[in-house]
């Protein structure tokens, strides 16, 4: 029987030659008949998953034998190995071959695997080996092309061919290649027969005590098997759908198979065969957007040179690749660095077998690998869409990987974090297969609107020049040279229907992009490949998303900060995040004003409350997958771009469609469905749906970023909108990286989201003013082409164009009034600060129902406030009235100020002054009376008496109380608090006026008072009391008022002021109405009221009252007419009572 075979391939039976079939009902030949050698089986190699229709298992199933065809060589049965050493005869193969397998079946059995000895009697019963014909057809089989196509059907082209081979001879391949490749891989080539006795011993007893070093026991011959005759095997085996006891049984199968294989293939061919079809058929890893296979497309594919230019330390690590090739990427930084260290073991191994001189060693290690690196390639694919092409190949490949990843219950999202050299292993297989399957690829992209974009990229957007990077490299001789690199200012855009996620159209770039060692791999798309710092565009998605998600902002129009951000610097101590050019600090603003004018402080703020873990896992949920482990430990500025790789445009266009989607993500795709050559479907896409954030976040957010179209940083855009199509729903959010590296606009519609993005393809940190954006006073436009792209999808998709339709508002959401420093209902105090103070405001905002906010703003206070040392804190409470400042402030956050570095500008934000100090008055009481001030003058220009006086030496003095000193008594005229000016103005003396300070502390204790100061001369008092005023009279005003009007006193009397007197007789009892220093008086009078008089005073004294003088009476008035029309029904009462309330009029 035969070993266990999967489905067969019968659709395409006729296109290449099998090589495993099932063995025909066995003849009865004698044994002589059937042996291996006199006549080759017949047939050859089928491998069933390469080229069939879905991937079915391989079939492996040995056939009975005939002869090669006519006319070719018969391959050689015996003759001399290359030492000139004759080769054994058969039955030293045979032989070989049973020690071998008994060996293997031993230590397999002790290892507890006794199903080892049912396969190996298996294989020696029932099976044959194929023939030479067949195994030279398995080690050079063909490939069928498959072809991609656009949502309409339209073909797109051919995909890349998944090998770029270059078939060579022996002789023309280097010597190094052969030595080092013998030395590292196979010591014992030349002399063993296919097989290792020592290697597989050595294998299965590492394997038997579960040793951490497994070294492998495979010949050079039995890689060349596994990797040709037996591939599907192989990758069954590494797929991950086998498990179990079937695994192990697989496992062993193509074990034993291979060293079956491996003795066969010695007998047919020889050394030298079997080493230039090694170096033909091996991976060399993928260069630059090919797949190297062999080493001669290896060799130019990665250093410009034919395999026979090779030198020592160039063959050394091509050949160090081959054991895991993606692993050492020379064009991947790491995987040089790794690549290096096997090279240096390949080097090791052939310096032991003699291969290499100690000199030629040690030049070797010192030759600068990435300086030889080959710089250009031809491109990849022939047809119209080359980068398009190879697009589709990665998504189907994914798709299909993502699908099979699945099937095993797992998640390949978290596969391809958690194990990427797995990931990349099974994604490189689907490729394989794609690409020589004969499939065909329908995708999303519509071919029309796509080739409209790309005449957009390069006739319609207005780019800055190319410029060089300067780099110094090394030369082959290991000299320090440098040398200049051109840089392309490069444009990408990507095109998704929200609906469903699919991508319509794309730019992958303006022109083949820079390609240089130095800078790593070459990207063919910026729109896929390539991720750079998004700025200010990723904020929706890891600051106020997330931040409106967890509650921390209630609303979008709640209130947020924009001031300093202060955070810990491994090498300067402090990192302080600034705004985008370093413009001053704004302080308090609503969410929304923040994102429209992309202010950073709140960002980063908001990032850090969400807590950097949870941020990111927005992130990761709306699809980016670019954010690294270091990322989540250590990218305190991820918010405004600071990551570690970037995003790329494409996953970023991607997040941003779960805005218009009510916080769904619909996982953007490019692949339909895929059918086989014969139309079988093997792939259709089914629609990944994931809830990101709430419907209520989602349209927040979105409410926001129309702002910032209409008002914010993407205003020019909105005006192109209004102007071309009127009010259209159109939000969006611009990004710039550091030094204007990068920029990005991700806007959106109801129906679509499109991002675009700008930068140069090479860039030098030292020199990154080299390729900036905005330098010579031109500044990249990347609004306008987007506005180009938006017209050319509405003019080629109409059923995308917005105007009409709106972003689905929540019925959830609700729109009160609040108070913008606290996001609060409005208090008193804040409605009574709305117009005076700054920032405080009263604003609508949108919340959702269960956020509504229930409390009064308590930020808006009044507050008692001193000076002290020109900065403000808060009164004591014992502090007096009169020596405090009382304003109306805001509670504010206190500002982040760095202790290690130095401020770029001034922390404070243009609003501080409203803020409310924090801290209470520094001076402590003494407990004690202040001493009098001193140094009181007075000085008197006519009108006014100016007082200075010197500050009190004690550490407590609140300020001071300044009295004039007359006739009348002790008035207070000012009270100065101490960070003022000691100055007092009185605009109002008398010419007997003295004057006197006293201190007081801030727990109000007051000093005795200072020397009396007069700016008069004193010594000249006036002789007598004033004379009574004359000629008083009182005139009854229409409003009920009394004016009382006199002739003043003449000057000689020095009057200071006159007092009126009202008496209900003119005798009195008098009472005192006021004081004034103009001869006249206004005053409402009582009824019992019925005279006034008036008096003068000066500082001898007050004069005799003036002669009593009577009010005057009111008029007396009509008695009310006789109504002639009545008043309407219901209000005659009423008129009545205002009729009797007016005057009555004398009769006539």
């Amino acid at each position: 029987m035969s070993l266990p075979a999967g489905k067969r391939d019968r659709t395409r039976k006729d296109r290449r030659p099998q090589v495993y079939q099932r063995r025909p009902k066995r003849e009865t030949r004698t044994p002589s008949e059937r042996t291996w050698y006199n006549e080759p089986a017949k047939g050859g190699v089928r491998m069933s998953t390469r080229g069939n229709s879905g991937g079915d298992e391989p079939t492996l199933v040995f056939s009975s034998a005939h002869r090669p065809p006519e006319g070719e060589d018969r391959p050689p049965l015996s003759g001399r190995t290359p030492n000139g050493k004759r080769r054994p005869p058969i039955w030293r193969y045979v032989g070989y071959g049973f020690v071998t397998l008994a060996v293997l079946a031993v230590a397999f059995a002790l290892a507890g695997f006794g199903i080892a000895l049912g396969i190996v009697a298996s294989v020696f019963q029932k099976e044959e080996l194929p023939s030479y014909e067949a195994m030279k057809e398995a080690l050079f089989s063909g490939n069928l092309a498959s072809y991609a196509y656009d949502r309409k059907g339209k073909l797109i082209g051919q995909l890349p061919s998944v090998e770029t081979r270059i078939p060579t001879k022996l002789p023309e391949i280097s010597p190094y290649v052969v030595e080092a490749l013998i030395a590292a891989e196979d010591k014992n080539f030349y002399s063993h027969h296919g097989v290792s006795l020592r290697g597989i011993a050595r294998a299965a007893l590492q394997q038997l005590t579960r040793s951490e070093i497994q070294t492998g026991g495979s010949t050079l011959t039995q890689q060349l098997v596994k990797q040709t005759l037996l591939e599907d095997l192989y990758r069954q085996e590494i797929s991950g759908e086998v498990k179990g006891e079937e695994l192990t049984r697989l496992k062993y199968r193509r074990k034993f198979a291979e060293i079956f294989l491996a003795l066969h293939v010695e007998r047919y061919f020889t050394k030298e065969q079997i080493l230039e079809a090694y170096l033909n058929k091996m991976y060399f890893g993928k260069a630059q957007g090919q797949n190297l296979y062999g080493i001669e497309a290896a060799a130019r594919g990665y250093f410009g040179v034919p395999a026979k230019d090779l030198n020592l330390p160039q063959a050394a690590y091509l050949v160090g690749m081959l054991q895991s090739p993606g692993l050492y990427d020379p064009y991947d930084p790491e995987g040089l660095k790794r690549g290096i260290d096997r090279m240096r073991y390949v080097l090791e191994s052939m310096r032991k077998l003699g291969k290499i001189t100690e000199e030629e060693y040690r030049d070797a290690l010192n030759y600068d690998i990435a300086g030889s690196l080959k710089s250009d390639l031809p491109q990849i694919s022939s047809n119209r869409y080359p980068i398009l092409t190879e697009e589709i190949l990665d998504e189907a490949a994914e798709a299909l990987a993502a699908r099979e990843i699945k099937k095993l219950g797992q998640n390949p999202e978290q596969v391809r974090r958690e194990a990427p050299a797995e990931w990349k292993d099974l994604v490189q297989r689907k490729r394989d297969f794609l690409n020589t399957a004969g499939v065909h690829i329908v995708t999303t992209i519509d071919l029309d609107l796509y080739d409209a974009f790309q005449d957009v990229a390069q006739n319609a957007v207005k780019y800055l020049p190319d410029t060089k990077i300067s780099v110094t490299s090394k030369d082959a001789q290991g000299k320090e040279v440098r040398k200049e690199i051109p840089s392309v200012q490069q444009f990408a855009a990507v095109l998704i229907d929200n609906r469903t996620g699919a991508v319509l159209a794309e730019i992958p770039n303006r022109k083949p992009p820079t390609v240089d060692p130095e800078y790593g791999k070459r990207y063919l798309s910026f729109a896929r490949n390539q991720p750079y710092s998004p700025g200010s565009s990723i904020k929706p998605i890891l600051a106020y998303g997330p931040a409106l998600e967890e509650g921390i902002l209630p609303g979008i129009d709640s209130p947020v900060e924009d001031t300093p951000v202060v955070l810990p610097d491994g090498q300067k101590g402090e990192h302080v995040v600034y705004n985008y050019n370093l413009s001053p600090f704004k302080g308090l603003m609503t969410a929304r004003q923040a994102l429209w004018e992309s202010r950073n402080p709140p960002a980063v703020r908001l990032f850090h409350q969400v807590g950097m873990e949870r941020a990111f896992s927005y992130a990761e949920a709306a699809g980016i997958s670019t954010i690294t482990p270091e990322d989540k430990r250590e990218s305190q500025v991820a918010a405004i771009g600071g990551l570690r790789e970037g995003t790329t445009l494409y996953e970023l266009t991607g997040a941003f469609t779960v805005f218009p989607n009510q916080g769904i993500l619909k996982k953007p795709y490019m692949i339909e469905r895929i059918t086989d050559a014969s139309g079988r479907e093997l792939y259709r896409h089914e629609e990944e749906v994931r809830q990101v954030f709430s419907p209520e976040t989602a349209y927040m957010i979105t409410d926001a970023l129309r702002g910032v179209v209409t008002n914010g940083t993407a205003s020019a855009l909105g005006a192109k909108l209004r102007s071309a199509y009127g009010d259209v729903p159109v939000a969006g959010k611009t990004g710039t990286s550091e030094n204007d590296q990068d920029f990005w606009f991700i806007g959106y519609t109801p129906t679509f989201t499109l991002g675009v993005w700008g930068g140069y393809d090479i860039r030098n940190k030292d020199q990154s003013s080299a390729t900036s954006l905005n330098r010579g006073g031109t500044r990249f436009d990347h609004l306008t082409p987007w506005f180009t792209l938006y017209q050319k999808t509405v003019q080629i998709l109409p059923e995308l164009n917005p105007q009409g339709k709106s972003f689905p508002r929540p019925n959830t959401l609700v729109t009160v009034n609040i108070c913008l420093p606290s996001g609060k209902l409005p208090s008193e105090t804040c409605q009574k600060a709305v117009g005076k103070v700054p920032k405080v405001q009263i604003v609508p905002g949108l919340f959702p129902r269960d956020r509504v906010p229930t409390e009064r703003d308590d930020r808006v206070v009044e507050a008692r406030l001193v000076v002290v040392g020109d900065k403000e804190y808060l009164a004591r409470n014992d502090t007096p009235d009169d020596l405090v400042l009382k304003e109306v402030r805001v509670k504010r956050d206190p500002l982040q100020l760095p202790k290690r570095v130095r401020m770029l500008i001034s922390p404070y934000p243009t609003d501080w002054s409203n803020h409310l100090p924090e801290e209470t008055d520094p001076r402590a009481p003494t407990g004690k009376a202040p001493s009098p001030p001193q140094g009181l003058t007075a000085t008197f220009d006519g009108n006014t008496v100016v007082l200075r006086w010197n500050a009190n030496g004690e550490p407590d003095i609140a300020g001071y109380r300044v009295f004039r000193i007359d006739a009348t008594g002790e008035t207070h005229i000012a009270s100065v608090m101490s960070h003022q000016p000691l100055e007092v103005h009185d605009p109002s003396p008398t010419p007997l006026s003295a004057y006197q300070v006293v201190a007081v502390t801030v727990d109000g204790r007051t000093s005795p008072p200072s020397n009396p100061v007069s700016p008069f001369d004193l010594s000249k008092p006036p002789k007598g009391v004033p004379s009574p005023p004359k000629d008083v009279r009182a005139t009854r005003q229409a409003d009920g008022t009394i004016a009382v009007s006199w002739q003043p006193n003449a000057e000689k009397d020095h009057v200071t002021h006159y007092s009126v007197y009202a008496g209900d007789t003119d005798h009195g009892p008098w009472a005192k109405l006021g004081d004034t220093t103009d001869p006249s008086f206004t005053f409402t009078p009582t009824a019992s009221q019925a005279y006034i008089r008036v008096t003068a005073t000066n500082d001898a004294g007050e004069s005799e009252p003036s002669k009593a003088v009577p009010l005057p009476q009111s008029q007396p008035t009509s008695p009310p007419q006789e109504e002639t029309t009545p008043p309407p029904a219901g209000n005659r009462e009423g008129t009545r009572g205002i009729l009797n309330l007016l005057p009555s009029q004398p009769r006539r």
